[in-house]
């Protein structure tokens, strides 16, 4: 259980670190990192906006998990499983509505 912790921890601090030059906007488009789709790549303003609000959202999950995965780990008798079940599905929430907020965040930006 441990371990698990350690890397869950380490996992959301990772995720911390990795969205503050997003929100910094300190990344340009590239073919590495950052919230990289056809209009996102092709326009730098876009880019820089649509990526330091997917940053927040990438910001938000590391703090959850962090927060998750030792809330989690101080319940009295739960089960490794449960542990890695719960982290992970905490974790990947976050992600998910993080994607589609920023997708949607996209859409009304190129509406606007």
């Amino acid at each position: 259980m441990r371990i698990l912790l350690v890397m869950n921890v380490c996992t959301g601090a990772l995720l911390c670190l990795i969205s503050v030059p997003l929100i910094l906007r300190w990344i340009g488009p590239n073919l590495f990192y950052g919230f990289r789709v056809r209009a996102t790549l092709k326009n730098p303003d876009v880019w820089f906006d649509v990526n330091a609000y997917a940053g927040w959202w990438l910001l938000a999950a590391g703090l959850t998990g962090l927060v998750a995965s030792i809330a989690f780990a101080l319940v009295p008798g739960i089960s490794l499983d449960q542990y890695a079940l719960g982290s992970l599905g905490v974790v990947g929430a976050v992600l998910v509505v993080g994607v589609v907020f920023s997708i949607r965040y996209l859409r009304a930006r190129d509406r606007g």
